[in-house]
């Protein structure tokens, strides 16, 4: 990853946990002793990222370095990090212009997804970080993830539409040793049954009419590299036939040729259906399903990890901010409530297309249930009706996050005792935000 990161703080006392990871991801890192002057160090080093080690500087210290580098116009991202927080100091955090709090190493997951936010370009030496998400099966993913990408197995993703398989095998050809060789991505789902020849294996000249010269097939062309296999499940038996032929010689071999050629690639499929049901009725080859499922990666729809969308949503918000020079700060708590009273059957992307739909009309500052397009309003009304959604999380979930996860001013707001927060979050299995 390319980028610079500023740690203000002593050099003797910032953790390996803070030091190490930004490191291992191919970061350029510039330190600074809390004495110096922030504003002098940020023109010289010209930073993609400031963190601010709140462990050595001390917390109001810290803070105030944030308020004045954000009045004398410094709008790179900041981040704060300490391995003794506290929700005060969090919510104290944001208020003086910090990006994101984190306490870590506990947070570190959370910490490493914001960095790679930040940076000029996706991390590929931790692939983890470019999945967005504070819930536990997105962190086990992520952990997970690293160790997929490492190996030179086959992997098949599994999930629904949207849910961002693609990014996934993204991710994994990132962190592979493959990673400086292309991914090629295939839609099966796009080549019919009388093309599927030529497009994977290539052709040579006179292999057919209008075969007018030599032409590489998609598998040769990833030599080297990774092919990713998208909807693997509408590929035809026929095709199926022909691409577990591939994997089991190891070899391809061009229409109208008679020669053989290695294939070194990795293969990594995806699908949203039920290959194993399928196989069952004849519909997938058994023998190709379970050479595509060595290692099985299954991603979790939008409606079952509901805490990730705030995280989600606000990048997605960061990102067209940057794009269309707006200066939108997010959701207000009733929208935000209504988002995650939403079923979302599209997932992720359903999500990130409704955001850029919001941003079309430049809405101000706080984004509210007026500005939601009329289709995805009358969409909520009909769910309104049918009783979907789980209306306690969803209701706790928004007042947690636009408090910051302050669990005296969420009590507060919703008229409840702080035991009873506390005894919700555990029953409704809402994780802490730091």
């Amino acid at each position: 990853m390319e980028g610079t990161v500023l740690i203000l703080g002593d050099e003797g006392d910032i953790p390996r946990y803070v030091r190490g990871p930004l490191t291992q991801i191919g970061c350029r890192i510039v330190e600074r002793p809390p004495g110096v002057d922030a504003v002098d160090a940020v023109q010289e080093t010209r930073p993609d990222l400031l963190i601010v080690w709140l462990g050595t500087i001390g917390s109001l210290d810290g803070l105030a370095l944030a308020v004045r580098l954000r009045q004398t116009g410094v709008r790179i991202p900041i981040l704060a990090v300490t391995a003794r927080g506290s929700e005060a100091e969090a919510a104290a955090a944001r208020r003086t212009g910090v990006n994101d709090y984190f306490q870590l190493p506990s947070a570190a997951g959370e910490f490493m997804a914001a960095v790679a936010e930040r940076l000029p370009r996706e991390d590929k030496a931790n692939p983890a970080g470019r999945l967005l998400g504070r819930s536990k099966t997105m962190r086990e993913l992520r952990e997970y993830l690293p160790q997929v990408a490492a190996s030179e197995c086959n992997v098949l993703i599994t999930g629904e539409t949207g849910t961002g398989k693609e990014l996934v095998a993204e991710a994994i050809h990132a962190g592979s040793q493959r990673c400086q060789t292309r991914m090629l991505a295939v839609n099966c789902a796009a080549i019919p049954d009388s093309l599927l020849e030529s497009e994977f294996f290539g052709y040579e000249r006179g292999a057919f009419t209008g075969a007018h010269g030599s032409q590489r097939g998609k598998l040769e062309e990833a030599a080297g590299g990774t092919v990713f296999l998208d909807e693997i499940g509408e590929m035809s038996l026929h095709g199926q036939a022909k691409l577990l032929r591939v994997l089991e010689s190891r070899e391809i071999q061009r229409l109208g040729s008679r020669r053989s050629a290695s294939f070194d690639a990795r293969i990594v499929a995806a699908t949203n259906m039920d290959l194993e049901q399928m196989a069952e009725e004849g519909r997938f080859r058994l023998d190709l399903y379970f050479r595509l499922n060595v290692v099985r990666m299954q991603i979790p729809p939008l409606r079952e990890r509901k805490e990730d969308i705030p995280l989600l949503v606000n990048h997605f918000i960061r990102a067209l901010n940057q794009k269309l020079g707006l200066d939108v700060e997010g959701f207000t708590p009733d929208a935000l409530a209504l988002l995650l009273g939403h079923e979302w059957r599209g997932n992720v992307r359903e999500l990130k297309n409704l955001v850029e739909a919001i941003f079309v009309t430049r809405p101000g500052r706080h984004i509210g249930p007026t500005d939601f397009p009329d289709h995805f309003r009358k969409t909520l009304d009909r769910e309104r009706l049918r009783g979907e959604g789980n209306g306690d999380r969803d209701r706790l979930l928004a007042v947690l996050e636009a408090t910051n996860w302050n669990k005296t001013e969420t009590a507060r707001r919703l008229k409840w005792s702080r035991m009873t927060v506390y005894r919700q979050m555990h029953r409704l299995k809402l994780n802490s935000g730091q």
